[in-house]
This record gives structure tokens, sequence and C-alpha cells, in this order.
């Protein structure tokens, strides 16, 4: 919290002129914590009385407080609806694929999930995830000035229309756990945000198995935030502090918004069904060591299709069109923004940059290619076509082209070229 500093006086120097002097410092003096308060261009704690510093100490805690609390309750509902669902969003799952039973690794796996997300909630509630631990301030004529002789990292005149502008900039190691003989378990975030816009980018890296997290592998992310002492701001300041507040707001928010839609989300809900679909009923239930790039597309659609009864297919359609997939680079607030600035290198894998090779093995084509089956050969492709691989099952993996074919009466491979001839690209 803020406070005036103490002065002790020995004797009688408070009558003389040198104590005033020094008692008029002392009314200017101030001491920030929590969060700490720097001067950004001396490198030094800040402590002279401003009112636009002090409005900002002041609001920002309460915003994320606000914040925090909103997510919170957001991330509760969203577990209890999850855990409420299960037993149906299974056993619909297993139907549309063509079982008559819920298998035991496909439930097991989806509890996996709640109780990550149960894990997730409670270390959330014993400390924050997201943790304002400096800000620091820049006048605006003096950081004109810096810029004009040497760079800073994260702050730049923008060469087209001679605003300032500043960005967050940095990697969010959330999940750690050292394995000295496995691969080790780690989910980073390396994120970008342009503060004037809040528009940036988060690439999820990393590996994980579920059911190894553990409360004490999370750490929580600490912020340092600019705020930058603008003429406007400072002549005018109950006018102008509001856009300023909105802005953290949105950008602090934005940060938990990675942690809502990367876990508490129905894109996140859909992929670790398709993952549990595609290994627990594509492959291990029905024999199979590797799933196909048709096989992949049937699992993504099963759960798309079981989610069509919730969601209804214009939502479903949506997650399908866009990048439902979970390991690569996802949008911050209205679009993508790299916040390349100068002559840096953008960030390791482009936006969608799956997208650009029409590969059938990945996720987005496979599901894209499957989806323009179904539409093609009506509602019971799907199921007819998970029947026929279930009876394939043995030591060795379905011919895909004979169970289309028998399913279809069509050759698969031309089928398949329309499909490809129909996304090429030129």
């Amino acid at each position: 919290m803020a406070g005036l500093g103490l002065l002790i006086i020995p004797g009688s120097l408070a009558k003389s002129s040198d104590s005033e002097n020094m008692l008029t410092d002392l009314e200017d003096f101030i001491i920030y914590a929590e969060p700490d308060v720097m001067d950004a261009l001396r490198n030094r704690p800040y402590s002279k009385k401003n009112e636009v510093v002090e409005a900002f100490f002041h609001a920002l805690p309460s915003i994320n407080n606000q914040i925090y609390d909103e997510n919170i309750d957001a991330m509760r509902s969203y577990l209890q609806k999850a855990k409420q669902d299960k037993d149906r969003k299974l056993s619909r799952l297993s139907e549309l694929a063509g079982l008559s039973y819920t298998p035991a690794g496909l439930i097991e796996g989806y509890e996996d999930r709640l109780d990550v997300l149960e894990t997730l909630l409670k270390w959330m509630e014993r400390q924050k995830p997201i943790q304002l631990k400096r800000i620091n301030v820049w006048k605006e004529s003096d950081l004109r000035y810096r810029l004009a002789s040497k760079p800073l990292e994260n702050v730049r005149i923008n060469p087209e229309t001679d605003a300032v502008e500043s960005r967050l900039f940095f990697n969010w190691n959330l999940i750690f756990q050292k394995r000295p003989r496995a691969r080790d378990l780690r989910l980073d975030f390396e994120m970008g945000i342009q503060l004037q816009e809040q528009t940036g980018f988060y690439n999820p890296k990393g590996f994980l198995h579920l059911s190894e997290i553990n409360k004490r592998d999370l750490k929580p992310f600490e912020v340092t935030y600019p705020v930058i002492l603008s003429e406007e701001l400072q002549n005018n300041l109950d006018a102008e502090l509001p856009a300023y507040l909105s802005a953290y707001r949105t950008t602090m928010d934005s940060f938990y918004h990675i942690l809502r839609e990367y876990f508490f989300s129905d894109l996140a809900d859909v992929h670790a069904l398709y993952i549990l679909a595609r290994g627990e009923i594509f492959a291990d239930e029905w024999g199979q060591y590797q799933s196909t790039a048709l096989q992949r597309g049937l699992a993504a659609n099963v759960v798309f299709q079981a989610y069509e009864e919730s969601l209804g297919k214009t939502a479903v359609r949506e997650l399908q069109k866009n990048d439902w997939t979970t390991w690569h680079i996802r949008k911050i607030g209205t679009h993508y923004n790299p916040i390349i600035w100068n002559e840096e290198s953008p960030p390791a894998i482009g936006f969608g940059k799956y997208k650009d090779s029409l590969n059938l093995r990945n996720i987005y084509w496979s599901t894209l290619m499957v989806q323009f089956l179904a539409d093609r050969y009506g509602d019971r492709f799907v199921f007819s076509m998970c029947e026929e691989i279930k009876k394939s099952t043995g030591k060795s993996p379905p011919n895909d082209s004979l169970i289309f074919k028998r399913v279809t009466g069509d050759e698969l491979e031309p089928t398949l070229q329309e499909f490809v001839d129909l996304h090429s690209k030129g």
C-alpha cells in the first residue's frame, strides 16, 4: 500500500527553516508497494507524489481482483457443467462411433481431463495466476527523448502515426515438471500483446500427460505493466483515465482468456474428446496401432456430431472452419497480431500455418475432408464407416479403400482427389 514517509526530528530543529524545507520535501515523498512502482527512465523506485500515478496504483489492483473473481466463477461453472454432462457426452460419442457401450479408456481419459481442471481451479483459488508485480512509469516527453537516442525493447514511436506504442512480450512457463528418465512435462505460452490495441498472439508449446499434472508444477505469471504519462492524461485525469483503465482491464482479462480457452472451453473439450476418440476407439478399442488420415477425420466428426446437439450446427461448423486444434498460435483480442517491430522475426510458427500445406493427415484437413464426404454421402456415412472399420479389426489395419467402397460404392482415391482439387490454391 502507499503511505507518506515518517520524519523524526531531534530537539528544536523543527523551528528552523531547514526543517521546514525538509518537511516540504517529505510531503512530496511516497512509498509504493504491492505493486511496486518504478521510475522506468532512471530504473529506481518512483517516490514522488503524483495524482496520476496514485490513481493507477490504487485502480489497477482493484481491476485485477474483479477480473480474477469473474474468471474463477466462469471456470467453476464450466467445470460443474462438464462433470454433470460427462456420462451423456461419452455415451453419445460412443454411440455415434458405432459402439453399444462406453470404453473404459474413454471414461478414464475424460476423467483425467476433469481432474486437471479441478487441479487448476484449486491452484488458482489459493493464488492468483496473473499477478501485477510492478508498474513502470514513463513521462511521455522523457520517453520520446530517450527513444530518439536509444531504442527500448517494448516501447517505440510508430513511424507512421508518431504515436507512442507499448507492448508486453514474454513467455509464461505455466507448467513444468522435471522428469529425470522421461521427457519433462511443460506448457509454455509465448505471448505478445499491443497495449494500445489490445491485440496480439499466444503460442502454446510443450509436452503434457494430463494425468501427471500436480499443483506444485504450476507457476503464476508476474506482470510488469508500463504507464505512460501523457500531457493529456496529466492535465485532464478524470476524462482520460477511464480509457486507460479499460485498456488495462482488457489486457489482463486476455491472460485469463488464454487459460479459459486452452482448458475451460468447448474448444478445449472438443480437442480432448478428439484425442480420446482417436486413441481409445479408433486405435485401442478397434485394435489399430495408428489411425489413418480418414480415421482421424472420422474421429473428429463424431465428436463434432456430439456437440451439434448442444451447440447447434452453425457453432460447430465455425469450430471446424477456424483453428480448433491446440498446438498452434492463437489470437489475443479481435485479431491475430504478431507485433513485429523493425527487423524482428515473426513468431516461430505462423498463425494457421498448418493450413498452408494441404496435408490430409493433420487434424484440420482430415476434419474438412470427412465433412466433405459426409455432406456428399449423407447423415449415415460416418456411422456406416465406423461400423465397417469395427468389423475389420485384426492384426493389420483395415483397408480404407475397401471399406469406403463397401459403404459408398465409389473409389476412395478419385473422391479424395476431388476434395484436394476443391481446396488447392491457384
